[in-house]
């Protein structure tokens, strides 16, 4: 009943939307049943339809074609059900970049028929990394404009669970007390086991022989995998040193008045409450993804991934 009454109000507040609201173990989540498309990457520039079709058969999947309103003509491709090829529908259009925030904006993408499909050269191409099929051949021929942070070789590395250095994403101004810094970071000076929202757990260390930082970002539970501390490594700058790191406890940081604080991980972009002095070279505009060698950055085996 109570579902019913969540979609009633749901196509109140969005009338031109065919949703529903369903309960999905304790929570109850809205529902679409008007979307399209894709947002795994975004290819750089425009592609022919028959360059389109060669891309999308190195997925062995399938490509949708339509008109959207704001970008043009549109492609998406690698879709693994043909049940979702053809339609009309809402699609998200920003691909969630690492170190971005999360944008659900929508617009609408209204299907070509095979035969007006053909007669397209400008099409702006979305895809869908579905088990890594083709990918790689895929930036043999084309390059990435945008991937998904999940696909980031920068977020896979911070997710990863082995031994490895610490690189800090963002350095914040000025210093803090204990209090102070576990205050920002998680919202109260006790003791917290869960996040939310801007919520984010910290860990206190030494860095050489008398650096204290507070990190945020990272759970205790995975403290057992750092191997070494790198201070932000700014755009234009020289690659700071590796430096030994002694964790502290709450105790013993709790003797310390005089933090420096660090982000670790920003998936999810910057949260507003931080006041950030320094970035890393890879979130500034003029830093090129691509190398000397051909290879984007993003997507470099990074050795410490397979130890």
């Amino acid at each position: 009943m109570f579902e019913k009454l969540l979609t009633m109000l749901a196509k109140k507040l969005f009338p031109n939307r065919d949703i529903s609201v369903k309960k999905i173990g304790n929570k109850y989540l809205r529902i679409a049943y008007d979307t399209t498309g894709c947002r795994d990457y975004l290819l750089k520039g425009k592609y022919t339809y028959d360059e389109v079709e060669k891309l999308n058969a190195l997925t062995s999947y399938n490509a949708s074609y339509g008109f959207c309103e704001e970008l043009g003509p549109v492609a998406f491709i690698g879709i693994p059900n043909v049940r979702r090829v053809g339609i009309n529908g809402f699609f998200f259009y920003n691909v969630h970049e690492y170190a971005k925030k999360v944008d659900n904006s929508e617009y609408y993408f209204e299907a070509y028929t095979p035969e007006e499909a053909k007669k397209i050269a400008n099409y702006t191409v979305y895809g869908l990394r579905c088990k890594d099929v083709g990918f790689e051949k895929i930036c043999e021929i084309a390059r990435i404009d945008k991937i998904s942070y999940i696909y980031d070789s920068r977020c896979r590395l911070k997710k990863a669970k082995c031994k490895k250095i610490y690189d800090m994403d963002c350095k914040l101004t000025g210093t803090y007390s204990f209090n102070e810094a576990k205050l920002l970071a998680t919202g109260t000076t006790g003791k917290k086991e869960w996040f939310s929202g801007d919520e984010e757990p910290i860990i206190f260390a030494t860095v050489g022989e008398n650096y204290h930082v507070g990190i945020i970002g990272i759970l205790g539970s995975t403290i057992e995998f750092i191997a070494g501390f790198r201070d932000v490594w700014e755009y234009g700058a020289k690659e700071p040193e590796i430096q030994t790191i002694k964790i502290l406890t709450e105790e013993e940081a709790n003797n310390i008045q005089c933090f420096s604080l660090y982000l670790y991980d920003v998936s999810y972009g910057i949260p507003q409450k931080y006041d950030v002095e320094k970035y890393d070279r890879t979130f500034d505009k003029r830093f090129n993804f691509y190398m000397e060698d051909g290879s984007d950055y993003r997507l470099i085996r990074r050795n410490e991934l397979f130890v």
